[in-house]
């Protein structure tokens, strides 16, 4: 490394990108040995960002956050789309909605059984989209349960803002997110959230407490689940919060990045010239 390092300044700095937080000491490690040739660091949010800062991964001011850019212009167009599923045109009860891999870190468990704690005090139907290890292990809980006939798991879908556009209501059930991507789609096509708070992105994203509920916790899923669907829901506000994280944003986030590290590159030379 050290007879490397007088080449260094002629490779192109690296900026690394954080997509999760920092989950165990193992995970720090590994990441500090990786960040030795790291100029600076991106996170997909601020919970990503403190995570690193905290775990001592990258230094205080080394990371900025850009979020993920979620509310494309074409939304609009793809939620107009009818969905094919039967529940969104038969006139029924409403319909919850949930999206994501069927995988641990999603915990649909607890999803469902805060639906079920929901369905006891009024009608409505949940609808999962997604595919995963877990679709045999679910599909018995919802049916001891004895919910299978107001409970649906279709798969993955191509478009699935046409689901939520049509929703009462989406619920996010992570135990934990790097940003929450999905959060920011449903908001964008008129569709109401809640969230677990888990780490990282949902609170940042919701910006409400009560809308927020502790990871793992059903009960409390249900009790936030019913406070959003007894507010009206204005649709016209749902997608302004969205446009907070539009390409166009993130764009923009990634040029000032790219000068920033280019000028900072570049300022030992210019004084050394000098």
């Amino acid at each position: 490394m050290h007879y490397l390092s007088k080449y260094m300044n002629n490779f192109p700095p690296v900026v690394s990108i954080f997509h999760v937080p920092v989950m165990s000491e193992k995970m720090a490690r590994k990441l500090k040995a990786k960040m030795s040739n790291s100029f600076e660091a991106v996170a997909v949010s601020e919970g990503v960002l403190q995570s690193y800062e905290s775990a001592g991964v990258i230094r205080p001011g080394q990371g900025r956050t850009i979020y993920n850019p979620a509310c494309a212009p074409n939304i609009d167009e793809l939620a107009k789309i009818e969905p094919d599923h039967p529940w969104f045109s038969d006139g029924g009860p409403p319909v919850i909605l949930g999206a994501g891999r069927l995988e641990p870190e999603k915990d649909f468990s607890t999803l469902i059984d805060a639906f079920r704690r929901l369905r006891a005090s009024r009608p409505c139907r949940l609808v999962i989209l997604g595919e995963g290890s877990l679709r045999s292990e679910l599909e018995a809980r919802i049916a001891s349960l004895g919910l299978d006939d107001c409970v649906s798991l279709p798969g993955w879908v191509e478009n699935p803002f046409s689901f939520m556009a049509r929703s009462a209501l989406f619920v996010l059930s992570s135990v934990y997110e790097g940003f929450g991507l999905v959060l920011v789609e449903a908001l964008a096509s008129g569709c109401p959230v809640v969230s677990t708070d888990c780490p990282a992105g949902p609170s940042e994203i919701l910006e409400d407490p009560a809308l927020l509920a502790p990871v793992g916790d059903p009960e409390a899923l249900a009790q936030v689940m019913v406070r959003a669907l007894d507010r009206p829901a204005d649709k016209a506000a749902l997608r302004a919060s969205a446009a907070r994280f539009s390409v166009e944003r993130a764009i923009d986030g990634y040029e000032t990045l790219i000068a920033d590290v280019l000028a900072e590159r570049d300022r030992p030379k210019q004084a050394s010239g000098a």
